[in-house]
C-alpha cells in the first residue's frame, strides 16, 4: 500500500497547545451541531467510511477517531524537524518523498499541497513548477488511490497527516452535482440533493461527498486551507 507517513516542521509548544485544543473543540462542536440538526448525518456515514479504512481504530467512537487522526497529525508537526525527517509507512515505492540534502543525508519532506481527485493534474503541476512540495491521487493514475477502496480512503486520509501546517487541501470531482446532470440524477432540495441513488453514478457521487466532507473537516480543524470547486 503507497501510503506515506511523514513528520512536519516543530512548532513552539504554545502554539502547538493551542491547536490541540482548538481542534478539540472543532470536532465535538461539529459534531454536536450534525447531531441537534442532521440527526447525526456525519456519523451515519462517516464513521463506516473510517472503519473501513482505518480497522484498527473500529473500537472507537467517530468522536474518538477523528481525535485519534487529528492528535496523530498535530505529533507529527510537534515531535519531528524536516531536517531529520520523520517516519514513512509505505509500499515499495513510499520513498517517493525523500530528498537527499547537499551533504547527503536522507530525510522526507512534508506536502504543501494535497489534491484529491486530481485528474491530470494541473492545478499540482502549477505548484510544483513554483517550487512546492505536492501530492496528487486520483484513480487514472493507480488502482491504490480509488478512495472509494480501504486502501485507497486509508491513503487519501493518511495525506493530511503528511503535510506542513497551513498546506492547501483540494477536491475537484463533481461532475454527478452539475445542474445538466439533474435529469439523470434526479437532485433536488426536496431529496437533500441525495437524488436517484439505483444509479450508480450517483451511488458513487454521494460516497465521494461524504469523504471530501471528512477530508475537508479534518484539514479545517487542522488549520489548513481546504477548498472545493
Amino acid at each position: 500500500m503507497n501510503v506515506i507517513l511523514l513528520a512536519a516542521p516543530t512548532l513552539h509548544a504554545g502554539a502547538m497547545g493551542n491547536l490541540h485544543l482548538r481542534v478539540q473543540w472543532a470536532n465535538f462542536e461539529f459534531l454536536d451541531f450534525d447531531r441537534l440538526h442532521f440527526k447525526s448525518c456525519a456519523t451515519s456515514f462517516w464513521l463506516p467510511l473510517l472503519k473501513m479504512a482505518l480497522p484498527e481504530l473500529n473500537h472507537l467512537t467517530l468522536d474518538g477517531i477523528l481525535s485519534c487522526l487529528v492528535h496523530r497529525a498535530i505529533a507529527n508537526m510537534e515531535d519531528f524537524g524536516c531536517a531529520k525527517g520523520g517516519h514513512v509507512i509505505g509500499g515499495n515505492d513510499s520513498r517517493v518523498n525523500h530528498v537527499n540534502d547537499h551533504l547527503g543525508n536522507d530525510h522526507v519532506k512534508l506536502f504543501d499541497a494535497v489534491e484529491f481527485a486530481c485528474g491530470v493534474g494541473n492545478l499540482t503541476r502549477a505548484l510544483i513548477n513554483e517550487g512546492f512540495v505536492c501530492c496528487a491521487l486520483d484513480l487514472i493514475h493507480s488502482c491504490d488511490h480509488n478512495c472509494l477502496c480501504s486502501r485507497g480512503l486509508r491513503l487519501w486520509i493518511q495525506s493530511v497527516s503528511s503535510c506542513n501546517p497551513r498546506a492547501l487541501h483540494c477536491s475537484t470531482k463533481r461532475s454527478s452535482f452539475v445542474s445538466i446532470c439533474v435529469s439523470a440524477s434526479k437532485r433536488s432540495p426536496e431529496k437533500l440533493y441525495y437524488g436517484d441513488t439505483s444509479r450508480d453514478f450517483v451511488a458513487e457521487g454521494n460516497s465521494l461527498l461524504m469523504i471530501t466532507a471528512l477530508l475537508m473537516c479534518l484539514s479545517c480543524a487542522l488549520g489548513h486551507h481546504a477548498c472545493g470547486s
